[in-house]
C-alpha cells in the first residue's frame, strides 16, 4: 500500500518525505516536470513528471493506473489546483479525504459565496458573468467600480477591477472569458485568516491584515501582510466569522484553510474568498515564525492520518512575535544585481526569485514575484515600520542598468 500525493510546489516548500518520516507506506509523487528532480528519489518509490501539470489529465488517468500497482490508502493535495482532482480520484478510488462536494465549494467562487450567503454570511453583491449584456445589467444596477474574476482562479490572476466605461471597453475586447463572476467592488481594509481544524475542531485560528491589495501588486506595488495582535479592533470578528464559516462550509474535518475578507466603512466583515489548503505567498512562514508551526506540514500529515490529538494540543494559543511578510513584483527597470549582504536586522527570511536574463516588466499575479521577506517587529519598531524598512533597504541596494547616452 502507498500514498499518492501530488504536487505543484518546489521539495523546498513541500519536503513530503520529511514530513511523513514516520509513515510505514510507500510514497508515491506527481508533480509538475519542473520540479520533479527536486524531490530525491530513493525516499519516493516513484517520481513522475508531467508539463502542463495544472490542465494535463494524464495526471487522473496515470493516478488510476498507479493505484492498480499500489493501492493508495490516501492521496494528498496542497496546491489550489489540485483540490478538485483530488476530490474526485478519492471518489473514483474509493479513498477517505475531502470528497468532491466539499472540494467545489472552495474552489468555484459563485458557488462559494452563494453558500456563504445561505448560511448568513456577508458578501459582496454578485452575479455568474455568462455575456457582455449580464455585465452591463449588472454595472447599471450597482454602478462603477466593479470586479470581474475567474470562477475558479488563484493568486488575483485574471482579476480585473473596472473602474469606468473605459476599462470596460478594454475588458469586452477580447470577448467575456470562460466560467467568470462579476462582484461589487468592496471599500475596505483587508484581513486574511488562516484556520486547521483536526477531527472538525478549530485547533488554529489567527487572523492578518493585508497593507496592499493583491490587486495593486499586480499594477506595481508590492503585496504585504502581518499578524494582527489580539487587542485589534477587528479581531474577534475575523474570528468569530472565520469559525462561522467553517463550521458551515462542507469542511474536510481535517485540513488547513485559508480565509480572505473584507472589512467595510460599517465594520461588516464580508467575504472575498475561501480555499481549503495553507495561504500561498510567504504566510506558511510569516505564521511559522510566530507561532512554531507549519501550516502545510500540518495539512500534509492530516491528510495522511499521521497527525495526533497531541500534537494538535501543542499549538500555541498566541503568537510569540508579531511577524509580517512581503511579495516585490517585478520593476519596470533592468535589474543588473539584486541586494545579498547586510539585510536589515529584522528580516527573518530574505528569498530571490529573478532569472536576470528574462525579466518580466509586470507582474500578472502573485506568482511572479522578484523577492520575498519574512520579517517581526523587533524593539521599539512595529511591524509596519519593519515590513517599510526591508522595502527600502531592497529598493535602495539595487543594481539598476542605466542606459549610457
Amino acid at each position: 500500500m502507498a500514498i499518492l500525493i501530488l504536487n505543484g510546489y518546489s521539495h523546498e516548500h513541500m519536503p513530503y518525505e520529511k514530513w511523513l518520516k514516520d509513515s510505514s507506506e510507500d510514497l508515491v509523487l506527481i508533480t509538475c516536470r519542473k520540479h520533479m528532480n527536486e524531490f530525491p528519489a530513493g525516499r519516493y518509490v516513484e517520481v513522475i513528471g508531467f508539463n502542463n501539470y495544472e490542465l494535463n489529465s494524464n495526471v487522473e488517468l496515470t493516478a488510476i493506473e498507479l493505484n492498480k500497482k499500489y493501492n493508495f490508502t490516501r492521496i494528498i493535495s496542497t496546491y489550489e489546483f489540485d483540490l478538485v482532482r483530488a476530490a474526485r480520484l478519492r471518489e473514483a478510488l474509493n479513498i477517505p479525504g475531502q470528497q468532491y462536494d466539499s472540494a467545489i465549494y472552495f474552489r468555484d467562487k459563485l458557488l462559494m459565496k452563494q453558500l456563504a450567503k445561505q448560511n448568513h454570511l456577508k458578501v459582496p453583491l454578485f452575479t455568474k458573468l455568462d455575456s457582455s449584456i449580464t455585465l452591463l445589467e449588472f454595472i447599471n444596477l450597482h454602478g462603477y467600480p466593479v470586479v470581474v474574476k475567474p470562477r475558479d482562479g488563484a493568486g488575483a490572476e485574471g482579476v480585473k477591477i473596472l473602474k469606468n466605461e473605459g476599462d470596460l471597453k478594454a475588458f469586452l475586447n477580447e470577448g467575456i472569458p470562460r466560467n467568470y463572476m462579476v462582484e461589487e467592488f468592496i471599500d475596505g481594509q483587508m484581513f486574511h485568516i488562516d484556520v486547521l481544524t483536526f477531527k472538525g475542531d478549530i485547533i488554529f485560528n489567527w487572523p492578518s491584515t493585508y497593507l496592499v491589495s493583491n490587486l495593486d501588486f499586480n499594477d506595481g506595488g508590492y503585496a504585504g501582510s502581518h499578524l494582527i495582535e489580539e487587542g485589534h479592533v477587528f479581531f474577534k470578528k475575523l474570528i468569530d466569522y472565520a469559525t462561522q464559516l467553517i463550521n458551515s462550509f462542507p469542511s474536510p474535518s481535517h485540513g488547513a484553510f485559508h480565509i480572505e475578507v473584507f472589512v467595510n466603512k460599517e465594520e461588516e466583515v464580508i467575504l472575498c474568498e475561501v480555499a481549503s489548503r495553507a495561504g500561498g505567498g510567504k504566510i506558511v512562514e510569516q505564521i511559522y515564525h510566530a507561532f512554531d508551526i507549519n501550516l502545510c506540514e500540518v495539512s500534509v500529515r492530516s491528510q495522511s492520518n499521521l497527525y495526533s490529538k497531541q500534537e494538535a494540543t501543542m499549538i500555541r494559543t498566541s503568537p510569540k512575535k508579531i511577524t509580517g511578510s512581503l511579495l516585490i513584483p517585478p520593476l519596470n527597470k533592468h535589474i543588473n544585481r539584486l541586494p545579498s549582504v547586510n539585510p536589515p536586522e529584522n528580516v527573518l527570511e530574505y528569498l530571490t526569485y529573478i532569472n536576470l536574463d528574462e525579466q518580466k516588466k509586470k507582474a500578472d499575479s502573485l506568482i511572479d514575484r522578484i523577492a520575498t521577506f519574512v520579517v517581526e517587529a523587533k524593539g521599539d519598531m512595529s511591524i509596519q515600520d519593519s515590513m517599510n524598512t526591508a522595502y527600502k533597504w531592497f529598493i535602495n541596494n539595487l543594481e539598476i542598468y542605466e542606459k549610457q547616452s
